[in-house]
């Protein structure tokens, strides 16, 4: 069966001159061909814009430049303009700092249409360290799905095993595909939680909402460097205080939606921990010893 169906492709990027045409290519080198480029500018100040206006210039009838109109607002925001924007039945996500396989979009359109009722496919990504000449191929891996591959999953079943039990994978935003009805119905990615949250939030929205297909196949180099909003957070401490404000928002949420009380109750112990770190400690040290 031949896919058919235009996909809509979004790329937020922030002063991503570096490696922002490594990504657009990696969309054009796609084996399917039935797709736009949403190119989303979230007040970047380096080389980046210019690139981007360069390829909407080249390849109008499918690159279009985006920008905030009133700035920088955030990775949450500016894919949420994209989606506004997009004309596609299913939506991609690729930060510009990744890069897609070729056959990325091809096998995913395949299975979301041999699947109907499935909302959204994702699969494993390669962290990505030997872009960089000083380091070695050897430190790449894939990570683990830590769940059934091809098989359709129930909502919301993946919460566990995702955000309390964190036995598999949260999907990187590159390595996913989602029908546009799913993200009309959940209302795209939550400006409110900390930068480097949003696309877990996006994540659980869609667990509660649809049945989703993860797939054992690796689609995306989601590529590690020190000016990654992760990396960035980290070096700064920052990294327990946006989880406990990710684990609030989950919290309310699956509470609003009557989700298992006892998934709540362990992400509020969850949450426990991240906020009194060394309360938690001394607990499970006296817990040791008893």
């Amino acid at each position: 069966m031949t896919p058919t169906g235009r996909v809509s492709v979004i790329v937020p990027f922030l002063n991503a001159e570096r490696f922002i045409e490594e990504a657009i290519d990696s969309v054009m080198e796609q084996t399917y061909r039935d797709w736009e480029l949403l190119l989303v500018d979230d007040g970047s100040a380096d080389g980046s814009t210019e690139i981007a206006r360069k390829y909407a210039a080249r390849d109008p009838d499918r690159v279009i430049h985006l920008s905030q109109p009133d700035g920088r607002r955030g990775p949450a925001a500016a894919r949420n303009l994209g989606i506004a924007s997009a004309k596609g039945a299913y939506l991609a996500f690729l930060d510009a700092d990744d890069v897609w396989h070729p056959p990325k979009l091809e096998h995913q359109v395949r299975m979301l249409e041999s699947e109907p009722e499935v909302g959204m496919v994702y699969g494993t990504s390669q962290w990505w360290y030997s872009w960089d000449q000083n380091e070695h191929s050897e430190c790449d891996y894939v990570e683990e799905l830590g769940v059934p591959a091809g098989v359709v999953i129930q909502p919301p079943s993946l919460i566990r095993p995702c955000f309390v039990l964190q036995e598999a994978s949260i999907p990187n935003p590159s390595s996913v595909i989602v029908r546009r009805s799913v993200i009309d119905r959940v209302g795209g990615f939550e400006e409110s939680v900390p930068d480097g949250h949003e696309d877990q939030t996006f994540f659980a929205k869609v667990c509660v909402d649809a049945p989703i297909l993860a797939s054992d196949e690796c689609w995306d180099r989601y590529r590690q460097h020190p000016r990654s909003l992760t990396a960035d957070q980290r070096s700064r401490g920052e990294e327990a205080a946006a989880r406990c404000l990710f684990l609030t928002w989950l919290i309310s949420y699956l509470s609003d939606r009557a989700v298992d009380h006892q998934i709540c109750a362990a992400l509020r112990r969850q949450r426990f921990r991240y906020a009194h770190p060394r309360v938690d400690w001394f607990a499970r040290h006296i817990a040791r010893g008893a």
